[in-house]
């Protein structure tokens, strides 16, 4: 008896792993999941979760003076920079507004309101970043905690920006 062997494109391979509930990881998702407990973004979320809620993840390499985000851009992907410093400013400013270095986030403000990028983010020398999309599509009621820890770390994250922000507005104006 002769074995016949099945070859499947690309796309039937999705629809017979997504029909059987298993979902197709790239090698930046497994990273993402591999350094998901150093990522305050996803403190108390499952690997699990995490691998549902993220899509189109991806490893960015740039060089200093790269422009990572440009502002009044539309792409609502959140950035955690792995290593390196970036540097936050706006088209109304001169003066840098903010440096965010290694362990930090950017990209959320524009994930949770939906609007246009409102700084540019630049490479202050060279850095690794890695990127994804929050796939609210993904929401069940099955992972409902996770979303809600999700918004709820995103939103202590903005907050200790704008503390940062203010106290620094504040030394600036007594000076």
């Amino acid at each position: 008896m002769k074995l016949k062997f099945f070859k499947y494109d690309k796309k039937e391979i999705h629809e017979i792993l997504t029909a059987l509930g298993v979902q197709e990881r790239n090698t930046a998702q497994e990273k993402l999941v591999e350094i998901s407990d150093k990522i305050f973004l996803f403190d108390s979320i499952s690997k699990n979760d995490i691998i549902t809620m993220t899509k189109n993840v991806k490893i960015n390499k740039y060089k200093k003076n790269n422009i990572i985000l440009k502002e009044d851009s539309r792409d609502l992907k959140i950035h955690y920079l792995i290593n390196g410093t970036v540097t936050v400013n706006n088209n109304k400013s001169e003066s840098s507004l903010a440096t965010i270095k290694s362990g930090g986030m950017f990209g959320e403000m524009s994930f949770v309101s939906g609007k246009k990028r409102t700084a540019n983010i630049i490479a202050c020398e060279n850095c690794i970043t890695v990127s994804f999309d929050i796939d609210i599509n993904k929401h069940t009621k099955d992972n409902s905690y996770s979303f809600s820890k999700l918004y709820f770390n995103i939103s202590m994250d903005l907050i200790d920006k704008i503390n940062t922000s203010n106290e620094k507005h504040y030394e600036y104006s007594k000076n």
